[in-house]
Formats: structure tokens, C-alpha cells, sequence
């Protein structure tokens, strides 16, 4: 451990107080928010040390860390904005062990005290002290398991009896009564149960196959999708239906418990037996008769950067493309769905990552020294472990039913764990090493000669997940194979934002040569930057006796072609955004004018046919209900058309290299293309979204220039964070650097139609 300063010394000192309760926690003596802020603040003004920063999470489990203002606290931290955290109790910060210990490793890495008011008695630079946090942590972690293994009693209980264990039954059926009341039929659902079991159990149709009758006939999921392959799967695999109840759980997780449930079936014995037949004959079958002629190189690697999900492959005439097919999975929350990336504009990028990697001489050396680090590997083998209990005890919950509200928190946390397994390398991969690291000193003649499948497989053993801009063919994301991560780091083109995660941090001239759109060189920043400190100008110039904005045209052009012509054209003003120009010769009858905001969006109801507003979204206190105003002032057929920042597609961008935790905070703040398209569409808008992204390359001073003052998108980060930021970049004016490294930068155009 690194040597620490004695938290007990009465010098005076920064100090950031934590405060935190969980919703049930809220109305307790002694627990509630201005009860711990006031005892902590005594204990500060009694040591003689100054509070610089307070930070609150309300109604927050201590389950997890992935809490809002704990958050920005450690993004502080990692700025020495202050000295100290104080909370009131330990389990203030965490109820987990391993949480805790990793907090208390963190804070020992950064040379921050950390001291909590009730339980003073402690001091991390001795070990007693040590062996006391440890303690106390492990009786916090003793709640929880207590927690468990009564919910655990309870859920086994009610299966044994044939209950139903989740909120929500499965399609079907619907609770009745109160929680000792078996579901009750839902005779219009359990016909599209029937109907799905009678069409597999004929061994005719598979999964997908089943799933694209139902949808044809117009049926429909609880949520209102449509019917997905693995929707469908589920549902002829669950013997709920016929009158079953599977209790899966237990500290060791044996196989699966099945008991008489109290519920009526709704298929019978025979009908699930022979769709289960059906199910044992596929098996191996059509696997078996796939082809492997033609392998892609990104096949399985490539993940849509609005969605999240998989990306598939794709042969065409033209070339192949790896195409986002969310609507054909079910879902109607991709804003890209059915659209396709280009695999000659992909391949090559992914080719140059590949020929950067490099062995450093002494990397062999340097294995054997972590390989021989004992601390070291009993740590990756105790964390690996914690997450491998976490992912079963998750997999429990849902299986149990605690996610039925709300499935979209059980695939993020699921999905957190795995991508953090996924980063961290086991004691058997860093002791094969040896062999990649063999292989990779000759990758360059090795890609040359390998032949199309020896490619892919080179790729899989690189990669394990690129995440990509569908709309323009560009690679977000880098995370390459956990062991990997020392040799990526050494790619001169690639930034790491988080552990295992690259970012793409290309010059103009390197996007150029992979065919993207560049702006000139930025030296000076003009007077009205438009976007700081992404962006200094408009990206689109007007030309001399250009009649309409190119912008603007493409919106008259498909009102024109709806039939609707002329009327009021709005554009709210914003700082170094030219006003739109429209030729009244060639678009007769249409009107424009430039407002305020605030003025724009307080015209008369229906008064508005084009709504333009460059920069207004990024930043807003309440989004959803700016899209409601538009929507009010807009005429029946009307068209928003609304450009902003992308803060979460240009992950590249310099910014994210100079300012501390900056690519974390635009993760919890920043609205993603896909929060855009939901909100919108939420509202009512018939919505489509495009991205254009730019490479320009940016001069120190110019930077410098565009971060002097803080916008509405950056106003939850602490000043003294966003100071460390500025600093950051005056040393590499000082230093006379080149141009900053990663010159990218997206805009979203969110184009609205009120129907």
C-alpha cells in the first residue's frame, strides 16, 4: 500500500462529505440525509477541516457503486479535489465486500483519507486498522447474504407448494387475488400459446419460423412487440404451461426443482411432449449443414452503437454488409434498425488495428514478473470469483421474477458483469501468453498469407467486441481479448476510456485515408464557438448565392413531396449558427424567421410548419418536455428538425483525454442517439435520425480556446475537475505540442414529423 496521511490530524484540510440512504431507509432516525450532512459537518468544523464539496444519493441501494453523485465524487477524486471523504457509516458507501475493499484500494492508489463518524476508530496506515475495515465490511456483506438466503427460504417454499414466484406470469396468464392465489387463464393469450406448441410440435417449423406466423397473424407480445426467435423459445421450453412450477436457485445452484403447481395448464401433457421431440430432432441438425464457405472477418464481433445488440451478417450483390436487425429480433427501440455497414468500409480499419500491434523486447520479462506477482494473481482470482457469484446471483433474481418490472435493469447489470469478466484475464490466459505473443510478432506476414477463414480467426483472437457506427461504417469501440490489453494500450492511434475499452483517436489525415469527411485544420477559435469545446463552427458553410440551405432543402423537398407547400419556417437562434436562407422564387409562400428558444417554442399552438434549433438539446434539465413543446407549436404534417452534439458517438475526441472522467460523465449525462429517437417518438413524432461525423484536426491553443468556459452539457461536473481539464491542455500548449490527439467530432440530425 501506498504510505497515507493520518486522517486524524487536525491541519486543516479539504474534506467532500457522502451522504446516501436507500428507499427504505429514507424515514429512519438518524439515517435521513440532513441528519448525516449535520453530523458530518460537526466532525469536519471539530477537526478544523474545510468541507469543499457534499455529495447525495437518495433513494439508492448500497448494493451497487453505479450511483449518480458517488460517481462524480470519485471522477473528484481523481482531480485531488480534495483530501478526504467522511461519511457517516461505512455502509454509507457499500453493503458489498469487495466494493468496499476495491473503494478503500482506490482512495489508497489516489493518497485520500477516508474517515466515517461512528466508527472513528480505525486508521488504514496500521494493521489494526486494516484488519477492523475489513471487519466491518464483512458484517455489511453478512446483511446482504442474511437478505439472500431468507428471500432464497421463501421462493423455494412457494415453488414446492406450486406457486408462482415472479410478479409477472408468463404469457397466458395473469395474477389474481393476492400472492397465495395461483394466475388465472388469459383465454386470448392462451391461444397464441396453443397455436405456437401446435405449429412446433409438428417439427415443420422452427423457432424463428413459429415466431413469424404469430407475427403475421397479427398477434403480439405483453410489451407489444412482435414475436422474436428467442421470445418464442422460451415460451415452448417453459412447462409453467403445462402446469408446472421450476424452482432454480440454492447456493450452489444444483439442477432445476420441479413441482405440481396450483395453476390450470393450459397445453396438455401429450402437446408439450411432442413439442419437446420436435425440439430434441433439431438439435445438431441444421448446425451441422451450415456453410462456412464464405467466413467475414467481423462475423460475431461487430455490436450496434445505438442499441447495444449484435450486429449480423449480410452477402449482397454490391458486398458484405453486417446489418442492425433489431425489428427482426423483436424490438422497436433501435433508431438504425435495418440499415447496414459496408464491409469493405470496416475491413480495412480493422486490419490496420491488427498490423499496429507490437511486442515490446522486454514484454516476455515483464510477463514472467506478473506472472510471479502472487498478490497480483490471488487478486484477478478473488475478482473474477466475486463476479462469477454476482452473474449467478442475478441470473437468480430474474429467473425468480425480481426483474418483471423492469428487464431493461437486469440486461444492463447483467451486461456490466460481463463486459467487466470479459476485461479481466485469468491466471490460465496470461500463462498462455507466450504463444499469442509469439504469433503476433510475425502478424504482418501472417494476415498477408492467411487465407479468408485464417483471418477471422486471427480477428477473434484479438478482438472481442468492436462497437460501430452503422449509419457510416466507423469502429467506436475497441475491446480486445482481456490479455491483450498491455499491447493494445501501445497503438498510438487507440485511447483507452475505460478498462479494456479503445477509443479510435484518429488524425484528419488518418480518417482520410479510410474515407471520411474532414474540416479544415481549427487554429483560432472564432468569437461564437457553436458547440464548445466539441465543436468551434458551423460545419456546413453557406455558399454565395446559394437559394436554400442544404439543410433546409431536404426538409421542403419531402414536405413537397407529401403534398404540402408553404408556411411558417422557425429557426431558434444559437451562437455561431448562420440564419437558414430559402429563396422565395423557388419555395413560394413560405416565411422565415428567427427567434429565441424560448421564443420558438412559445408560439400559437399549430402555427409552425419547419421548426430548426441547432444546439438546444445537449444539457436540458427536462428533454422530454422541450420535444412536448415543439410538438405544440408545430401544424399537423410540420417537421422539427433539430441538430445537436453526439457527445456518446465521438468517443475519439480529444476531450476525453485531457479532462478526468469526462468519458464516464458524458455516459451518465449526455442523451444518446437512442434517448433522442425514444423521446421523440414517445411523444408522437414520426422520427428519423442521421449522424455526419468530422476528423479535424485541432491546434493546442485552439482547444485551449474552446474549453475556457464550461457549457450546459458539463454543469454537474465539479469545478475543480473541469479545472484539471484546462490545465491539462495549457501544459500541452506549453510543451508546444502537435495537434491534439483525436479529432473527431458527431452531429445528430433528428428529423420529426408531426402526423
Amino acid at each position: 500500500m501506498a504510505r497515507r496521511r493520518n486522517a486524524t490530524t487536525s491541519t486543516a484540510r479539504r474534506v467532500a462529505l457522502y451522504a446516501r440512504v436507500s428507499t427504505e431507509m429514507q424515514a429512519e432516525e438518524g439515517f435521513s440525509i440532513d441528519a448525516q450532512l449535520s453530523e458530518m459537518r460537526q466532525e469536519a468544523q471539530r477537526r478544523g477541516w474545510q468541507v469543499v464539496a457534499e455529495y447525495v444519493d437518495a433513494g439508492v441501494s448500497g448494493r451497487t457503486l453505479k450511483r449518480p453523485q458517488f460517481k462524480a465524487m470519485m471522477a473528484a477524486a481523481e482531480a485531488h479535489a480534495f483530501d478526504i471523504i467522511m461519511v457517516h457509516d461505512l455502509s454509507r458507501i457499500s453493503r458489498s465486500l469487495f466494493d468496499t475493499i476495491d473503494f478503500l484500494a482506490r482512495l489508497d492508489r489516489l493518497n485520500i483519507d477516508f474517515i466515517s463518524v461512528r466508527e472513528p476508530d480505525f486508521d488504514l496506515t496500521t494493521p489494526h486498522g486494516r484488519l477492523v475495515i475489513h471487519i466491518l465490511a464483512l458484517l455489511n456483506q453478512y446483511y446482504l447474504d442474511q437478505l439472500r438466503m431468507h428471500t432464497t427460504k421463501s421462493k423455494r417454499y412457494r415453488a414446492r407448494i406450486g406457486l408462482y414466484n415472479a410478479s409477472t406470469p408468463p404469457l397466458g396468464y395473469r395474477h389474481v387475488g393476492d400472492e397465495k392465489t395461483p394466475p388465472e387463464i388469459v383465454p386470448e393469450e392462451a391461444e397464441v400459446v396453443r397455436l405456437a406448441f401446435r405449429l412446433y410440435a409438428t417439427g415443420k417449423y422452427s423457432d424463428d419460423q413459429v415466431a413469424h406466423i404469430l407475427n403475421e397473424r397479427g398477434f403480439r407480445t405483453r410489451t407489444k412487440r412482435r414475436f422474436s426467435k428467442d421470445a418464442v423459445r422460451e415460451m415452448l421450453t417453459n412447462p409453467f404451461y403445462v402446469g408446472k412450477v421450476v424452482y432454480r436457485g440454492g447456493r450452489h445452484h444444483g439442477p432445476a426443482e420441479v413441482y405440481e403447481g396450483q395453476h390450470q395448464a393450459i397445453i396438455s401433457e401429450d402437446l408439450w411432449e411432442a413439442a419437446q421431440r420436435a425440439r430434441e430432432a433439431r438439435r445438431g441438425g441444421p448446425a451441422q449443414l451450415q456453410s462456412h464457405a464464405h467466413p467475414h472477418l467481423l462475423a460475431q464481433l461487430l455490436y450496434c452503437h445505438a442499441c447495444g445488440r449484435r450486429l449480423r451478417v449480410q452477402n449482397a450483390k454490391s458486398g458484405v454488409y453486417y446489418r442492425e436487425v433489431s425489428a427482426l429480433r423483436g424490438f422497436d427501440d433501435c433508431p438504425l434498425t435495418r440499415r447496414g455497414a459496408r464491409g469493405d468500409r470496416l475491413h480495412p480499419l480493422a486490419e490496420h488495428i491488427i498490423r499496429h500491434l507490437e511486442i515490446p523486447p522486454d514484454w516476455r520479462e515483464e510477463l514472467r514478473r506478473m506472472l510471479e506477482d502472487d498478490e497480483e494473481v490471488a487478486r484477478l482470482r478473488r475478482q473474477r470469483q466475486y463476479l462469477l457469484h454476482e452473474r449467478r446471483r442475478l441470473r437468480n433474481a430474474y429467473i425468480a421474477g425480481h426483474f418483471d418490472d423492469d428487464e431493461d435493469e437486469y440486461f444492463q447489470r447483467m451486461a456490466a458483469i460481463q463486459e467487466e469478466l470479459a476485461r479481466l484475464p485469468d491466471v490460465e490466459e496470461m500463462e498462455n501468453l507466450g504463444y499469442i505473443v509469439d504469433m503476433i510478432r510475425t502478424i504482418n506476414d501472417l494476415w498477408d498469407d492467411a487465407t479468408p477463414q485464417q483471418q477471422q480467426a486471427l480477428a477473434r483472437l484479438m478482438f472481442r467486441r468492436l462497437v460501430v457506427d452503422v449509419d457510416q461504417a466507423r469502429i467506436l469501440l475497441v475491446e480486445p481479448e482481456a490479455v491483450l490489453i498491455p499491447l493494445f494500450r501501445r497503438i498510438p492511434f487507440l485511447a483507452e476510456r475505460r478498462l479494456g475499452e479503445f477509443a479510435l483517436a484518429l488524425s484528419a489525415a488518418e480518417a482520410r485515408e479510410f474515407g471520411y469527411a474532414t474540416l479544415p485544420p481549427l487554429s483560432e477559435v472564432p468569437e461564437a464557438p457553436v458547440a464548445p469545446p466539441f465543436l468551434a463552427t458551423w460545419p456546413w458553410p453557406e455558399k454565395p448565392n446559394q437559394r436554400i440551405s442544404p439543410l433546409l432543402s431536404e426538409v421542403l423537398k419531402a414536405r413537397r413531396r407529401r403534398g404540402e407547400e408553404g408556411g411558417r419556417i422557425v429557426q431558434a437562434r444559437a451562437a455561431g449558427v448562420p440564419t437558414l436562407r430559402v429563396d422565395a422564387r423557388k419555395w413560394p409562400g413560405y416565411v422565415l424567421e428567427t427567434l429565441d428558444l424560448e421564443e420558438a417554442l412559445a408560439q400559437p399552438a399549430e402555427s409552425v410548419h419547419v421548426l430548426v434549433t441547432p444546439f438546444v438539446l445537449q444539457g436540458q434539465d427536462a428533454p422530454l418536455e422541450m420535444f412536448r413543446r415543439g410538438w405544440r407549436v408545430l401544424a399537423p404534417g410540420g417537421v422539427w428538425l433539430l441538430v445537436d452534439i453526439s457527445p456518446l458517438s465521438m468517443p475519439g475526441h480529444w476531450l476525453y483525454s485531457h479532462l478526468p472522467g469526462a468519458w464516464e460523465y458524458v455516459r451518465e449525462h449526455a442523451l444518446s442517439l437512442q434517448d433522442v429517437y425514444l423521446m421523440a417518438r414517445e411523444v408522437g413524432f414520426q422520427t428519423r435520425v442521421r449522424e455526419h461525423t468530422w476528423y479535424q484536426d485541432v491546434s493546442p491553443e485552439a482547444a485551449l480556446a474552446l474549453m475556457q468556459e464550461r457549457p450546459p452539457l458539463f454543469r454537474h461536473m465539479p469545478a475543480d475537475v473541469w479545472r484539471v481539464g484546462v490545465a491539462n491542455v495549457e501544459r500541452r500548449v506549453a510543451e508546444a505540442g502537435d495537434v491534439m490527439p483525436g479529432s473527431e467530432v458527431t452531429l445528430l440530425l433528428t428529423q420529426m414529423l408531426r402526423g
